[in-house]
């Protein structure tokens, strides 16, 4: 099955996708008109597209519109050549992309979707309205060095490296670090996809949160590097998951219908952002 028809109803509007679709699903649905059908569709989709292509939501490009990035000026413009230097590079191309989707009263909820190419995987959670096509993901990612290296100094150094080389240029330079750089357990950024068909060289992992319109730059809202945690918090991370997991398994009358991410650390969005357009056009 062609994968472009069948991702009309299920993915976030204009999201334009191709390959070759295989699927598995049991859903649930009443009503006569498209509104009704996706407001009651209850229901699970397991899907696999093999050798396709993403719309913006994949491109590794769109992600450097982040609020994060934009607002520092110097970062800004280190990335504005690299913008034009990646599109051809066409991040968007899937080798695969599988996943599961719960739906469930006009949400489709990633649970989670991974995809992987030669220059770019993404490991993706959250949900999308199917209705007003607001979405509210969370994307751990991989991009090849060849991408990263169009970065700059940006792609190719550690963030650290690069604000202490401008600390004359950059304000509240600690507070810049944390804004750039996000670290993770192991047991999280073990679950990006490695790069395929099989990429033997350096990657360079990265984390984005999208909230809004996914077509628009202007709800690309931070854009961090990933980095693993010290060993010892890694340690006392995993512990705590694994006490977690146990008060969990005792405690049946927790409520696990509700749940929520997260996103402490959005960027806020800088004023002079509401005079840039919502669209860039190629």
């Amino acid at each position: 099955m062609n994968a472009e028809s069948a991702a009309i109803d299920f993915l976030p509007k204009e999201q334009k996708i191709s390959g070759q679709l295989n699927f598995d699903t049991h859903l649930n649905l009443i009503g006569t008109t498209e509104d009704q059908l996706l407001k009651t569709v209850k229901g699970d989709l397991h899907l696999l597209i093999n050798n396709g292509h993403l719309g913006q939501l994949g491109r590794f490009e769109h992600f450097l519109y982040a609020q994060n990035l934009l607002s520092q000026k110097l970062i800004n413009a280190n990335l504005n050549s690299a913008k034009q230097a990646i599109s051809p590079k066409d991040t968007g191309y899937i080798t695969y992309l599988k996943g599961d989707i719960k739906l469930s009263n006009g949400l489709a909820k990633l649970n989670p979707v991974i995809t992987s190419g030669p220059h770019m995987s993404m490991y993706i959670t959250g949900n999308i309205n199917l209705l007003s096509n607001y979405t509210d993901l969370e994307i751990f990612g991989k991009i090849s060095s060849e991408i990263s290296s169009y970065m700059g100094k940006f792609g190719s150094m550690s963030i650290k490296d690069f604000l202490e080389e401008h600390t004359n240029l950059i304000q509240n330079q600690n507070n810049s670090i944390k804004e750039y750089l996000t670290e993770l357990p192991q047991m999280d950024i073990s679950k990006i996809p490695q790069l395929s068909p099989d990429y033997k060289y350096q990657t360079k992992n990265f984390r984005v949160l999208i909230i809004g319109d996914p077509n628009s730059i202007k709800s690309v809202k931070s854009f961090t590097w990933i980095s693993p945690l010290p060993l010892k918090e890694n340690l006392q991370n995993n512990h705590q998951v694994y006490e977690t997991n146990s008060n969990l398994n005792q405690n049946s009358n927790l409520d696990l219908k509700n749940p929520t991410r997260q996103t402490s650390d959005q960027a806020s969005q800088p004023s002079f952002l509401e005079n840039i357009p919502d669209y860039f056009h190629d």
